[in-house]
């Protein structure tokens, strides 16, 4: 299980291109070991912002960004399912459309799905679930992802345990932080900058768990 996204949004500020293609690749290549493996993997977003549910109703809608009547301006996926979602119910599955994922094997298009998530003291907010397509394609790799997201944030709290406690030990000291720049510095000259600026900007917290 992840934390953040499954789409390497913070590759897309890499300057050097080569370095960011080598990135992807690499990404790529992983991706399909946990295929050939038949590991279901899947990551968690907290608080979602995304408007992909959205975008679709307003193409159904017939309306556009640009329109002067946009009916659904300002609205986040996790609003539109709020009102609907029992407590740890899913909702139906979605296909994320990031022009990132063309550089992904075409085995892997990363699919969504949103679910409410329930603390011990009652509270509850929407959640995002994100899974490869060959993982949505089978139901018992769907409903056991499901089952493991529940489990987990039913354990934590709310949150993936998981998460939480690898967020507790993913401490990186500055003596090993120095010596990966370095080796990274040695393997493509000039991409520190580039890889430091995007590690800067890119959500806070997001590390993954396998």
């Amino acid at each position: 299980m992840a934390d953040g996204t499954l789409i390497r949004w913070m590759l897309q500020r890499i300057e050097v291109d080569h370095v960011k293609k080598d990135f992807i690749a690499r990404y790529a290549t992983q991706l399909a070991r946990f295929r050939s493996h038949q590991i279901p993997i899947c990551s968690f977003v907290r608080m979602p912002h995304s408007t992909e549910v959205v975008n679709l109703l307003r193409g159904l809608r017939g309306e556009t960004k640009e329109s002067q009547k946009d009916t659904v301006a300002g609205i986040l996926d996790r609003s539109l399912y709020d009102p609907f979602l029992a407590p740890w119910q899913r909702s139906a599955l979605f296909a994320c459309d990031s022009h990132i994922l063309s550089a992904y094997d075409t085995a892997d298009p990363i699919c969504f799905f949103y679910l409410r998530v329930v603390s011990k003291r009652g509270a509850s907010e929407i959640a995002r679930a994100e899974i490869l397509r060959w993982v949505a394609a089978v139901p018992s790799l769907l409903d056991l992802v499901h089952a493991a997201v529940v489990s987990d944030c039913e354990k934590g709290d709310g949150y993936p345990m998981i998460l939480a406690e690898a967020h507790q030990k993913a401490v990186v000291k500055a003596k090993d932080r120095m010596l990966f720049y370095r080796l990274l510095e040695r393997r493509w000259p000039g991409a520190m900058r580039t890889l430091s600026a995007a590690a800067s900007s890119s959500p806070s917290g997001a590390r993954s768990v396998v």
